[in-house]
């Protein structure tokens, strides 16, 4: 071989080895983006073709045939609404299998349909400080074909994540892959319905699922001691709150209500165990309903009635007479018979005004019981004031 022969043939190979990584990127990038047909079958309605989360161009309802390269997405319905499946996760999750998915090629030429999956393991759940809800939402792809295949995908899919949340982060998705590992969505919320709806769009598309999400939300009970009362201010009873499913119940503040009757305290502060306790005393005569109020936690309810204190005005007005009667007697043996109505009379305002004036906490006699309610009690101290006499 010649020197010149020999230089040639070294300038030969520089060259190739300069030009040849480049023109192979290029041709590698070529085979990437080539496209294939696409045979969409009884897949019904509008689709969307779409490349880097952006709409390229929308396919007719009556095309079957689409040309498809493997950096594009045809996004299309499978199913009117979304359904529950079986999930992926955890056996103690709910699952929801979206009717939107998604159409790809493969570099290599292979189809893929995959759509997404919706998983939560139980809702949203008070908050450690019972000041909020919280919850946790994964979103995955799952293979239509077989549901545990797991592969790269040859573009990542975006997913646009809404709802009837304060917080959702992330608010956008990039999946890579099917199957696990999940996406994983944080929601909160202060103070959320009993439902709350959650919804995952295809990027550059009007396609969306929506599905509903429970909220576990501890509650409030409200307990009377008693559910019935005299009505008319002259009795009282005492109302026991309690907080259910709160972590640490300690300092959290319960606001007491009522439409009818006095509540005291109207505000309550919870202790370690999650308990308070107030008063109420009627307001005339009807039915009252008892609300207790501390967000987020579920408000309770609770009816107590106000009912004619006929059995103590009776008792208020055997009372007095007899112990009228009683004190005549002892003074002037038997009351002649032109003095009974003016018995009968004082002892009836005095032992009526004498019981009412200890029902609402004022007491004028030199005696102290230690009953609280009742009727007898209610004879006994319009006896006692009927005897002794209204000194005020």
């Amino acid at each position: 071989m010649s020197i010149r022969t020999a230089i040639s043939a070294l300038l030969l190979l520089a060259g190739l080895s300069l030009v040849g990584p480049g023109v192979l990127a290029r041709q590698t990038r070529a085979s990437a983006v080539r496209s294939k047909p696409v045979d969409l079958g009884r897949v019904g309605g509008a689709k969307t073709v779409i490349a880097n989360s952006t709409a390229v161009r929308r396919i007719d309802a009556d095309e079957r045939n689409v040309a498809l390269r493997s950096d594009q997405y045809i996004v299309a319905r499978w199913a009117a609404r979304d359904l529950e499946t079986a999930p992926t996760r955890s056996a103690q999750a709910k699952a929801w299998s979206v009717g939107f998915g998604f159409i790809g090629v493969t570099p290599t030429g292979d189809e893929i349909r995959f759509r997404p999956i919706i998983e939560t393991s139980g809702g949203l759940l008070v908050s450690k400080d019972a000041r909020g809800f919280k919850g946790l939402i994964y979103v995955g792809l799952r293979d239509n074909r077989d549901p545990a295949a797991a592969y790269p995908l040859p573009q990542p899919v975006s997913l646009l994540v809404s709802g009837q949340a304060d917080q959702l982060t992330p608010r956008q998705l990039t999946i890579n892959h099917t199957n696990l590992p999940f996406e994983e969505v944080t929601v909160e919320s202060q103070d959320p319905p009993d439902t709350v709806e959650f919804t995952l769009v295809a990027n550059g598309t009007t396609e969306r699922a929506t599905v509903s999400l429970p909220v576990v939300r501890p509650q409030l009970i409200v307990s009377p001691a008693r559910s019935r009362i005299q009505g008319l201010g002259l009795e009282t009873s005492t109302v026991n709150v309690r907080a259910v499913g709160v972590a640490s119940p300690a300092g959290r503040v319960v606001s007491l209500t009522s439409d009818l009757g006095s509540l005291e305290p109207s505000e309550l502060t919870l202790s370690d165990q999650g308990t308070a306790s107030a008063v109420m005393r009627s307001v005339s005569i009807g039915t009252a309903t008892i609300r207790a109020l501390s967000p987020p936690l579920k408000a309770a309810a609770e009816p107590i009635v106000f009912s004619w204190p006929i059995a103590l005005v009776l008792a208020s007005v055997f009372g007095g007479v007899a112990g009228a009667f009683l004190a005549r007697m002892q003074r002037s043996g038997m009351p002649r018979t032109k003095s009974l109505p003016t018995v009968v009379v004082r002892g009836t305002i005095t032992g009526v005004i004498v019981v009412a004036l200890y029902a609402v906490g004022v007491n004028v006699l030199p005696i102290h019981p230690a009953a609280n309610v009742g009727e007898v009690l209610a004879f006994a101290v319009a006896a006692a004031g009927g005897f002794l006499g209204l000194k005020i």
